[in-house]
């Protein structure tokens, strides 16, 4: 599952304009196979809209849809930091037998567990000169207050 960004040109319906592209556009998303890469489905959202928008009732609709035809496939779910809110991660949890991982931005803390393997690893690349994928995985609590379990979480270090 992922977002992209489509210029818009004109006075189109829904075109407004997005901070972070720094233009007028809609938003679409994109629910797709990775087997195949054949998008399974696409949603036009209007230019401003958070990427999560819809997604949870999306998310849920279409695996109940894949589910009926293939009730024994094994779904995993990738999606980028954009759809990192609690909504996503409860239409998650919900749904048996699905396997997820949410992309998040890097962070102080992230960054902080995840220095010494980078260190590593760029150690490592530059003694061997082949490309190097490293993955700490870190407990991630929720802060005090919060019902929710703690998860499990990794970051990435590619050169």
């Amino acid at each position: 599952m992922d977002t992209f960004d489509d210029p818009a040109h004109g006075n189109q319906q829904l075109v407004f304009f997005h901070g972070f592209y720094n233009q007028y556009q809609y938003q679409v998303r994109a629910i797709t196979c990775a087997e195949n890469d054949m998008i399974v489905l696409p949603s036009l959202l209007f230019g401003s809209a958070h990427a999560s928008l819809g997604a949870a009732d999306d998310l849920r609709r279409e695996i109940e849809k894949i589910r009926a035809c293939f009730p024994d496939i094994s779904i995993h779910v990738q999606a980028d930091s954009g759809f990192a809110v609690p909504e996503r991660y409860a239409t998650l949890e919900r749904i048996a037998g699905v396997v997820y991982s949410i992309g998040y931005q890097m962070n102080s803390r992230v960054k902080c567990e995840s220095d010494e393997l980078l260190q590593q690893s760029v150690a490592a690349f530059e003694a061997t000169g082949e490309a190097q994928r490293s993955f700490p995985y870190l407990i991630i609590k929720p802060k005090r207050g919060d019902s929710r379990e703690a998860l499990w979480s990794s970051a990435r270090c590619n050169l």
